[in-house]
């Protein structure tokens, strides 16, 4: 890596991870996680099919997760393979393997499949057998998920570049460039394409709007300015993924807030003080957020206002939840997946997936819900439910 930036933030991962997000220290936790305990399950959750990706990455923190574009689901390894499964059956449909230890993505759209690594690289493969399309050098690393257009693909690396890149040749269309603080968590909010417009969270607590056709930024908001003494209490990272949900823009950052911001300007109707690094998600009324102590907030589309808190799995570095029914589901740092209720925030079922941590939210699509783990293993399971037993 050869831009210094990007190998001021890399290196402070360590003394982030235990000072700042992570959960372990030198010897015994501070705040250790909750043991998990026993509890009355109100229905079952049953395995439909796996597959390995493989590259083990639990020590790596990437951002590597499922995709789908409606009838296929794709993921990729940091060992450089990349599968297209079929999303009821799980039957394998293509698989490549590279010599690229991909870190971020994929992202699908527009018939490609795109992915970056740990070297820069950022790579796009045709989604309907996997050729390579196009491959080209970015300045750092990428940790987060490319965003496809209608003719660009964003890609945030982690020194803070925002690259509009041709989805014909990967050829650079424009370049945005943020200011990357010297101490900043592991991670990166993925570019978020609206209309003409892209969203994009950065590691100082602000969030961007840039034109898609040229990168002029549209406007520019601080959502958490670095606030207290040392660098660790001044972390005020937005690492978690923006929600775009029509006219808005509901953010949440590391130390700092959650807001909710007009599309248009970037004016913030709400704010409201919470500390989390992941993103936020949303069943189209009510907002979901894991804080940084792994507590589960609902809170009120109109005003940020908490409706409840679910505290139960303290410190258990619980991911983005993603919406099941009338349900909510997440993964733990043990390989563990928890559904909560959305009405009141009570656990009502569990399931573990394998032994190694869940990092990347859950994929749900109909009745699935699509998990990898950090030990390169994908998934899909089905909860069953009292009157579809049988």
């Amino acid at each position: 890596m050869s831009n210094p930036v990007a190998r001021v933030a890399v290196v402070s991962l360590a003394v982030v991870l235990i000072a700042g997000c992570g959960i372990f220290g030198k010897d015994e936790p501070v705040d250790p996680p909750v043991e998990l305990v026993k509890f009355d399950r109100e229905f079952k959750v049953r395995k439909v099919w796996g597959i390995r990706v493989g590259g083990d990455a639990e020590s790596l923190h990437l951002g590597l997760g499922p995709v789908s574009d409606g009838a296929r689901v794709y993921a990729a390894g940091n060992e450089g393979k990349v599968v297209a499964v079929d999303t009821i059956s799980g039957k394998t449909y293509w698989k490549t393997k590279m010599d690229i230890a991909f870190s971020g993505g994929p992202g699908v759209g527009e018939g490609i499949l795109v992915l970056g690594s740990s070297d820069g690289e950022v790579v796009a493969l045709d989604t309907l057998d996997g050729s390579r399309r196009w491959q080209t050098s970015l300045s750092s690393e990428v940790l987060s998920t490319p965003a496809i257009g209608e003719n660009i693909v964003v890609v945030r690396t982690v020194d803070g570049s925002v690259h509009g890149l041709s989805t014909k040749d990967g050829s650079e269309v424009w370049l945005v460039e943020q200011e990357v603080p010297r101490l900043t968590l592991r991670g990166n909010s993925s570019p978020v394409i609206t209309g003409d417009v892209v969203i994009c969270g950065f590691d100082d607590g602000r969030v961007m709007a840039i034109s898609v056709a040229d990168g002029f930024t549209i406007w520019e908001t601080l959502v958490s300015p670095a606030t207290g003494r040392t660098e660790i209490e001044r972390l005020s990272d937005i690492d978690g993924q923006l929600l775009v949900m029509g006219a808005d823009i509901f953010v949440a950052s590391y130390h700092g807030r959650a807001a909710m911001l007009a599309l248009e300007s970037g004016q913030a109707w709400w704010e409201r003080e919470l500390s989390s690094h992941r993103g936020i998600s949303s069943d189209g009324s009510s907002l979901y957020l894991i804080d940084e102590n792994s507590h589960l907030v609902a809170m009120t589309r109109r005003n940020g206002e908490v409706i409840w808190q679910q505290d139960e799995l303290h410190r258990r570095n619980l991911t983005t939840t993603a919406v099941y029914g009338d349900f909510l589901v997440a993964g733990d740092f043990e390989g563990y997946l928890h559904w909560f209720n959305r009405s009141d925030g009570k656990l009502v079922a569990r399931h573990r997936v394998g032994f190694t941590q869940i990092s990347s939210a859950p994929l749900v699509l109909d009745d699935l819900v699509y998990v990898q783990t950090d030990a390169g293993y994908l998934s899909a399971y089905r909860a069953i439910l009292p009157d579809k037993e049988g």
